[in-house]
């Protein structure tokens, strides 16, 4: 197996988790979940968000942190499937934005399970 180095990967944030993947034995070349996040302004627009996102293929689901009770932050988090390259990464992170500009935000990031798989069911 070739060893993974960093400047295989472009010197920003979406390079630095890609690397961290490919780091930990994720194969990059298999399509995976890729979940997505955003801030909304209160439960109800955080509702259209995932109600918006579904007809582009999303699951999304909202978490309201409730702050210890403080009024507490509300996010959207919305799952996709794709292969995790650098460029699709960016490629969606702009189709989100062009998507939640219209509710007021904008995605502030992306997760995946970083565990090694050799497929996604």
């Amino acid at each position: 197996m070739k060893p993974v180095v960093r400047e295989a990967f472009p010197n920003d944030d979406d390079g630095e988790v890609l690397y961290r993947l490919a780091a930990k034995g994720i194969d990059l070349n298999v399509k995976r979940q890729i979940d997505f996040s955003c801030d909304a302004r209160d439960e109800i627009v955080a509702q259209r968000i995932v109600d918006d996102l579904a007809s582009y293929g999303y699951q999304s689901h909202v978490f309201v942190d409730d702050g210890e009770g403080r009024s507490g932050s509300v996010s959207v988090y919305s799952a996709i499937t794709m292969l995790p390259t650098y460029d699709l990464i960016v490629l969606e992170q702009r189709r989100l934005n062009l998507i939640l500009k219209e509710h007021g935000t904008f995605c502030d990031g992306w997760m995946t399970e970083s565990t090694p798989e050799t497929k996604l069911q």
